[in-house]
């Protein structure tokens, strides 16, 4: 016989963890982020993107979100001295 799980509960207790465990995080001085570059317009792509700063509204991480034109090179985001000073990032090109 299958058991259901209820999504909606099994989510809202993870996000709960989630939570506790952040605050446990920030009361130790430690720094919880999450960090996007957000190419082009695409719109799944834009809401999936914005579910998660909104997931880390709801449990304490501080976000930050970039979004740069669809014609922005790979070379444009490593070099952009405004987006790695105002959001104090180092951003790794790797090569293979």
């Amino acid at each position: 016989m299958a058991n259901y799980l209820n999504g909606k509960e099994v989510a809202e207790a993870v996000l709960a963890d989630i939570k506790n465990r952040v605050g446990l995080l920030q009361g130790k001085g430690k720094a919880t982020g999450l960090g996007t570059i957000l190419v082009g317009d695409d719109p799944a792509s834009t809401g999936y993107v914005r579910k998660k700063h909104e997931t880390c509204k709801l449990v304490g991480i501080k976000s930050y979100n970039i979004n740069v034109p669809a014609s922005a090179t790979q070379e444009d985001l490593i070099i952009n001295p405004a987006i790695k000073n105002e959001y104090k990032i180092m951003i790794f090109r790797y090569v293979t």
